[in-house]
């Protein structure tokens, strides 16, 4: 948009289908916060995600899987020189920093 400062984005998502049925995760940074929007079995169309207003980043990867505990996310979240990992296992539980760090 005209009048607007260029700002990086950078996406990243995850997806998975359980019995519950398909799961998307999308997480954007704006080159400082993170958001998270998610599609989840039992909400109707996008919703906000759980990700800490405290997930800072220019850059991010993340990762999934599925067992018999339900879905797993990590979001890698690259701020400067250094990666914090963001944890979520499975639907409905809190996000917790994981033990994967670089600095």
């Amino acid at each position: 948009m005209a009048g607007n400062p260029f700002l990086p984005v950078a996406t990243a998502s995850v997806s998975w289908v359980d019995p519950q049925g398909l799961h998307i995760h999308v997480f954007t940074t704006d080159g400082f916060t993170v958001t998270e929007r998610a599609m989840v079995p039992g909400q109707s169309g996008w919703i906000n995600g759980t990700l800490p207003a405290t997930a800072e980043a220019n850059d991010i990867s993340a990762a999934c899987w599925v067992d018999s505990d339900g879905g797993h996310i990590r979001l890698y979240c690259t701020a400067g020189d250094a990666t914090t990992e963001w944890c979520l296992d499975g639907e409905g539980s809190a996000w917790y920093r994981g033990s994967y760090t670089l600095s």
